[in-house]
């Protein structure tokens, strides 16, 4: 039975052009369909295609405010948007740290190895005196023993020579740390060859 309040708003709303529109709702989709003149939520199942349920609505905005899959995308897109920003502020510091780590230390292993190699250079140099010292007294000497033995030793001060050049190419070039500590290591074993060869020239004369 229509009451009286219900006929009066009727009237008031076709006068006013505000006539309240009558849906179904799925409650699943959220898809909307607007019941025309004359239909009534009885002529329908309660079911949409969706499998959702179908309610009844008269929401005048309904049409507005119902999600489209526009607003879907949107809304999906801000929530990866999010969850992204929310990764990038998170591990982007860490990474920049790492990275920094890893710069710093490659460059306190860089300046250990460049430090190595001056003490090779300054050893060499130091060595290189003293065969100058030597030679002198192995020439002015008539022991050809002394002067055969001083020959070796002088090339075995040249393969160190060429064994820090080593160093110092693998330094320039970029080579992995293990490689810069093989050629050093060899620099130097072949620095100590060169003096003991020194040394027994030396009891030579």
């Amino acid at each position: 039975m229509v009451t009286n309040d219900e006929i009066r708003q009727r009237l008031h709303e076709q006068r006013e052009g505000t006539n309240i529109k009558e849906y179904l709702v799925c409650n699943n989709c959220e898809g909307a369909y607007e019941l025309l003149p004359g239909e009534k939520p009885e002529d329908f199942s309660d079911e949409c295609e969706c499998g959702g349920k179908l309610t009844y609505s008269k929401d005048s905005s309904i049409n507005d405010n119902k999600p489209t899959k526009t607003n879907k995308m949107v809304k999906n897109g801000l929530i990866i948007f999010i969850v992204v920003l929310g990764l990038v502020i998170f591990i982007g510091p860490m990474a920049y740290i790492g990275f920094v780590g890893m710069v710093v230390s490659h460059d306190e292993e860089s300046g250990s190895a460049y430090d190595q190699l001056a003490v090779l250079k300054s050893d060499y140099n130091s060595l290189n005196d003293q065969f100058t010292n030597v030679q002198t007294s192995v020439d002015s000497s008539n022991n050809q023993n002394a002067k055969t033995a001083f020959i070796n030793a002088k090339l075995e001060l040249v393969k160190a020579n060429s064994d820090i050049n080593d160093v110092e190419s693998a330094l320039s070039s970029g080579k992995s740390k293990d490689e810069i500590t093989q050629r050093v290591n060899t620099a130097q074993t072949q620095l100590n060859k060169a003096q003991s060869e020194l040394s027994n020239v030396k009891a030579m004369i």
